[in-house]
Parts: structure tokens; sequence; C-alpha cells
């Protein structure tokens, strides 16, 4: 950073961390979605390099379809909110993300106190969650990959009691649909699947 503002270069910085879990009687029906935050990253990057017509194409688009999701759920009362075990890395390593709150969830770790607990498997099966969702990273994209990380968490010992597992309801998410310019194909996802 130093060289650049060195050779006069300017530097645009974006935070794009949630540090804090959110706490669960904040979460609110019209709190920012993480399309709302990509749709203000694409607009200070347009002002940047220009094509404001793009970056006003794309924020249309998107922000259609976070508005269906958003006035789809609004009626939701809280016992219709499936319960959800969210999954990234490994078995049972979840985050506190308001995310399955937008999509229409309530996540089963949303009362833990930091941001990437891992839980144990005693307590997702007390928690029986209706739905889990896990985040993969698959390079190529291939369908093998979901496959393995379903199975993976079908075949687990501890939790064949819970709804999830024993209704399917077992789903795997690229992380690739859900970041960036993206994250609109990943945030319908997980509302089809909540």
């Amino acid at each position: 950073m130093k060289q650049f503002k060195q050779a006069n270069i300017t530097i645009f910085i974006a935070d794009t961390t949630v540090p804090e879990p959110t706490d669960p009687s904040d979460l609110k029906p019209n709190m920012p979605t993480p399309i709302d935050f990509t749709c203000s990253l694409v607009k200070n990057f347009s002002l940047i390099v220009g094509h404001q017509d793009i970056a006003t194409e794309y924020t249309n688009y998107v922000q259609y379809y976070n508005n269906l999701v958003r006035d789809r759920i609004a009626s939701l009362l809280p016992s219709q909110r499936p319960k959800v075990l969210l999954e990234w890395y490994q078995p049972y390593y979840t985050w506190v993300t308001p995310s399955v709150y937008q999509a229409g969830g309530v996540n089963i770790a949303e009362n833990q106190t930091i941001y990437a607990p891992l839980l144990s498997a005693e307590f997702v099966a007390e928690q029986n969650p209706a739905v889990i969702i896990r985040m993969i990273s698959s390079p190529t994209h291939s369908e093998n990959d979901f496959v393995a990380a379903r199975n993976e968490i079908l075949g687990r010992t501890a939790i064949q009691s819970i709804d999830a597992v024993k209704n399917g309801k077992v789903y795997i998410c690229d992380y690739a649909a859900r970041g960036g310019i993206r994250c609109v194909v990943g945030y319908l996802y997980w509302a089809k699947w909540l």
C-alpha cells in the first residue's frame, strides 16, 4: 500500500467481512442482504472505472430477485421458518450469519457468541435442523464433489435421527454461487431450499 501511495496510485478498500455474530433479536426482514452489499460495491466500482449503465442494469436485475425473496418470506411466522445447520470447511463448523434468516430459515447457531463456532454432533442432534446447507469449494464445479459432500453428511452416524437427514433435505452450495456478483444465485438456492 505504501508503494502504491508513493506511486500516486489511488487505493480503494472494501471491507467484505462481518466480524461479529448478529444478535437474533436484531434480525429484521428488511436488513441488508449480501445482494445489497454487492450492489453497493458494484456502484462504487462503476464510479471508479465507469460503466455506470452496466452497474445499474446489474443492480436492477439482482434487486428484483432480492425483493422477490423478501416479499415471499415477509409474512413467515417464526414457527414457519425451518431450523438450519449451515456448514463450511469441516463437519459441524458453522458461522453465524443473517443470510439464513434472510433466506427464510433459522440458524441453529444463531445464539452462539463467536462468529464461527465448531458445534458438536450432540448439539446438532438436539437442535434437530430441518435443513442442512453445506458450503464447498469445487474448483472444477464437478457434480461428483457435490454428491460426495452430500453423501458424507447423510452417512454421519451421530445425526441419522435429525429431520434434515431423515427427509433428505441436505443441500450443497458452491462458495462461488454465494459471493460477489453471483451472490444472487446462491441466495435464490437457499431461499428455495428453505
